[in-house]
């Protein structure tokens, strides 16, 4: 996370930035004023990251964001299990105006192409 701060302070202010990569809530803060510009997050997996995100987020629109969804249960893996999708979406879509959710994203398990046809059930939900 500190290399996308150093590099946005360094660069023209006109990029939209794309964080992707795990996010720790306490590390919301320093991410969106340290990049103003961010344009899309990847990835979201907790209410309590959410709701940090939206309650730091001033101007310039809201958020875009993407919900890491555990389609492997991997321990090595994030995301929200798959039942706690539609529930991580609603809070997004009723409490936090200032972020937008973008879609859905998964890290599958190596060599394990059904990772992914799970995440198609969950969009299709």
């Amino acid at each position: 996370m500190t290399e996308i701060v150093e590099k946005a302070g360094q660069l023209p202010a006109d990029i939209q930035w794309h964080f992707i990569g795990h996010l720790q809530s306490n590390k919301a803060k320093d991410l969106l004023t340290g990049v103003p510009n961010l344009a899309v997050l990847e990835t979201v997996d907790t209410v309590k990251l959410a709701n940090k995100l939206n309650n730091q987020r001033e101007g310039g629109g809201p958020l875009q964001v993407y919900i890491q969804v555990d389609t492997s249960g991997e321990d090595t893996k994030s995301g929200v299990p798959m039942e706690g999708v539609l529930p991580l979406f609603a809070h997004i879509a009723d409490n936090c105006p200032n972020l937008r959710v973008t879609g859905l994203m998964t890290i599958g398990a190596p060599g394990d192409m059904t990772c992914f046809d799970r995440l198609v059930g969950c969009r299709r939900q």
